[in-house]
């Protein structure tokens, strides 16, 4: 590193936000530990190979193979441990509740959105690896609540927007939109909706019976809230988490004491084969339910439940990432993914799913560390969903709010904590540079602290615009704003060293748009460029 500020720092050091390039750079995950990782459950813990993940796929052209398919089975029954179970149900306070509200009015089917749901959890623990979240499209849900919008425009509006997204990771190109998006945006987003969550998570809890214990409403009131808060926190970093399945647990069981004994009108679940009918939309249904619900589903799907994700998992799994040298969730699988996800099953009135880093952060929080915790979630779902069907809405819909509360607001904070690197700008080690012999000189230091600074700036209000606002949308256009106006005040700082502020700001955007390039086009061939480096070693 020099001493002095190159004319690249208009570009590098002085922009306010890591570049895309920098983002391996800046964030290169820590050595990998030579007996252990603690993310891992102890049956994990073995000596790093530096070739071979901790999940034991193998070959990823072996993975479809007899052998590997009865080596994965074997070794996801090994992994489902408690702590796994309860990982599973980490994000139940965001699924049962829409659930639960969209079957009541008739614009779901809950069979259909089990079994699909159950399928797409199997589905995307085998291509991933990991415990990855499937949980319903919030604002198609939301807005469907809010206008009573029928089932067959729901079904048009989650199949448009899987649609573009499919489109998007196919083409690659949402590489681009990666590139493109700063990682202090997307650390935003990711703090944004985590306080939504806990706002959220707090605001169930407020609609339960408060202080009161007559008449059976102490089975759901604050005192219950406390003492689900009080496991959450005592168990938050045990190696096995089994709070989630606790809670879900006294959840369901006492949703079942008030069916049975307090509300006798509603039938208790009940066996029988789904319906699943088909809904085909017609064209009116397709425009209404893009424009009405779809168009504001999109950017939240493209920014949390593709990029974040994919960024998350890494944060999440880092011993993973290197171990298989490539991101443990690529960002065009994921967009391919979530794409596929909707294109069959809400034609059977499921509700739309995708990925989301908010559930993703709720199962790693509960305990989920591996694919097997999923696993067992998709073969519950299914057998819920194949065998009770809708007759389960009325015990959903009991479960206290007081014990959903708690598990979102534990989702939130999960998911609030992944954003302590201030907005993805590492500070110097300063002291570890001088003992190497080259220290960074006083004006590098101001430079890069104005970058972390205004990293971490764009960052709070890309998070409090996104949940004051409820939208993602909104939040990245804040963010967007933000960074652009730190990146300009940057390259202005250097109008001197280059000959006006005219020239700095072109030479800002000539490098900019550079960096953005060559991030592209790497992102097209890095994986190919991954699988030959690992061909190399085994060599």
């Amino acid at each position: 590193m020099q001493d002095e500020p190159t004319a690249a720092a208009v570009g590098s050091l002085a922009r306010p936000y890591p570049s895309p390039m920098a983002h391996s750079e800046i964030h290169t995950d820590p050595p990998p530990p030579s007996l252990s990782d603690p993310h891992l459950p102890s049956h994990h813990t073995r000596p790093y190979d530096g070739e071979h993940n901790y999940n034991a796929h193998g070959d990823e052209d072996k993975k479809f193979t007899t052998a590997a398919m009865s080596a994965r089975t074997q070794e996801a029954w090994k992994n489902l441990t408690l702590s796994e179970i309860s990982g599973s149900l980490g994000d139940m306070g965001t699924l049962l509740p829409l659930l639960v509200a969209l079957t009541k009015t008739g614009q779901i089917s809950l069979p259909a959105s089990l079994i699909f749901g159950g399928l797409y959890n199997i589905i995307t623990g085998f291509v991933f690896g990991i415990p990855m979240c499937v949980q319903p499209m919030k604002s198609i849900s939301a807005i469907a609540l809010a206008t009573q919008m029928p089932q067959s425009q729901i079904v048009a509006a989650g199949f448009s927007v899987s649609a573009i997204i499919l489109i998007l990771g196919l083409t690659r190109t949402i590489t681009l939109l990666n590139t493109l998006i700063p990682l202090s945006i997307v650390r935003g987003i990711q703090l944004g909706t985590g306080l939504t969550l806990i706002t959220n998570g707090v605001n169930t809890i407020l609609k339960s019976n408060a202080w009161e214990f007559a008449n059976w409403a102490w089975l759901d009131n604050f005192f219950l809230a406390i003492l689900a808060f009080g496991a959450c926190v005592w168990n938050w970093n045990a190696r096995r988490n089994p709070s989630a399945v606790l809670l879900f647990l006294v959840g369901i069981a006492i949703a079942a004491v008030k069916l049975h004994a307090i509300d006798k009108t509603t039938p208790p679940p009940s066996f029988g084969f789904p319906d699943l009918t088909p809904h085909v939309p017609t064209a009116t249904d397709f425009k209404t339910g893009f424009l009405t619900a779809g168009l504001g589903q999109l950017p939240l799907t493209l920014l949390n439940s593709v990029i974040a994700v994919s960024k998350l998992a890494d944060d999440l799994f880092p011993t993973l990432r290197k171990s298989r040298n490539q991101p443990v969730a690529p960002i065009t699988h994921v967009a391919t993914c979530v794409g596929l996800m909707n294109i069959l099953g809400t034609w059977f009135g499921s509700i739309p799913f995708c990925h989301g880093s908010g559930g993703l952060a709720a199962q790693h929080r509960f305990g989920a560390r591996t694919a097997s915790s999923i696993y067992f979630l998709g073969v519950l779902k299914i057998v819920a969903g194949g065998l009770f069907g809708a007759s389960l809405s009325g015990l959903f819909a009991r479960v206290p709010n007081s014990v959903l509360g708690v598990m979102l607001v534990g989702a939130g904070a999960g998911l609030v904590g992944v954003t302590r690197d201030m907005g993805g700008v590492e500070p110097y080690m300063v002291s570890e540079m001088r003992d190497q012999g080259n220290p960074p000189s006083s004006a590098t230091q101001t430079e890069h602290a104005h970058a972390r600074e205004n990293a971490h700036t764009t960052m709070i209000l890309t998070g409090c615009a996104t949940s004051f606002f409820k939208n993602d949308g909104v939040g990245f256009l804040v963010g967007v704003a933000v960074a652009c106006l730190f990146w300009a005040r940057a390259c202005l700082d250097h109008s001197e060293a280059h000959g006006g502020k005219a020239n700095a700001l072109r030479r800002g955007l000539r490098e900019r748009w550079t960096e953005v390039r060559v991030g592209w086009t790497g992102e097209w061939g890095s994986e190919r460029k991954e699988a030959a480096r690992g061909s190399a070693r085994t060599v």
